[in-house]
């Protein structure tokens, strides 16, 4: 439970989670880059700079994995945006796909046939700016009025925190979902981390509560930082 005075970290119910879905759907075509930008928040948790900043060769559809090694920097200087490297040592990391993210990856690849190096949903090797992407956001949550479990508008870093229950909903194992928020060399025994996060929180998980678990005192999780 959050102390007194400090926000409420927000979730999407299940219907929630499911109205996102069926106005992607409805709003965009796999084509677009919003809709895998939106899936990447969604089924991967990805920051905003982490997916404007995300290239094609960072996907491995032969592993089934994506790599974050790079963000798009957010700058009101003359020079604006930038690339830069992730938010901290442990956001660098590699981890399992999606099998919905992975599908609507391959089918925009198939459509704009890329070379390697350019964005995943850029205009070939300019990226888009973070600014933009949270424009789009807004506007596809205000069309469709989405709103979390306290009737707040949904913003990217709600999605953020929300996707660890997608995980679990779809399956996932807990030490592949750890993957997805923390650095391999942070994780020194998934096991205890699987234990903790089953125990406290059955099949409800947001990226807070997997930063908690991370941090108990004697766990060999505890020097995760957000």
């Amino acid at each position: 439970m959050p102390k007194k005075g400090e926000p409420k970290v927000t979730h999407l119910t299940k219907e929630q989670m499911d109205d996102v879905l069926a106005a992607l759907h409805r709003d965009y075509d796999p084509k677009d880059p919003m809709y895998v930008g939106i899936l990447l928040t969604f089924y991967a948790g990805l920051r905003r700079g982490e997916i404007c900043g995300l290239r094609w060769n960072d996907i491995d559809f032969y592993r089934h994995t994506i790599t974050v090694r790079s963000a798009i920097g957010v700058s009101s200087g003359k020079d604006g945006n930038y690339t830069k490297n992730p938010k901290n040592k442990s956001s660098n990391r590699t981890f399992p796909m999606m099998p919905h993210l992975e599908e609507a990856l391959l089918k925009r690849k198939a459509f704009i046939n890329p070379l390697d190096s350019w964005y995943v949903i850029g205009e070939q090797e300019q990226f888009m700016r973070p600014q933009q992407y949270n424009r789009l956001f807004s506007e596809f949550v205000d069309r469709n009025n989405l709103v979390d479990a306290y009737g707040k508008k949904i913003v990217p870093h709600g999605l953020r925190h929300n996707f660890a229950t997608v995980g679990i909903q779809a399956g996932m194992d807990i030490a592949s979902l750890a993957l997805m928020v923390f650095s391999t060399k942070r994780i020194k025994n998934v096991n205890t981390f699987r234990i903790l996060a089953i125990a406290e929180f059955g099949s409800v998980v947001c990226l807070n509560d997997l930063k908690r678990i991370a941090k108990v005192e004697n766990s060999p999780l505890h020097k995760v930082h957000r």
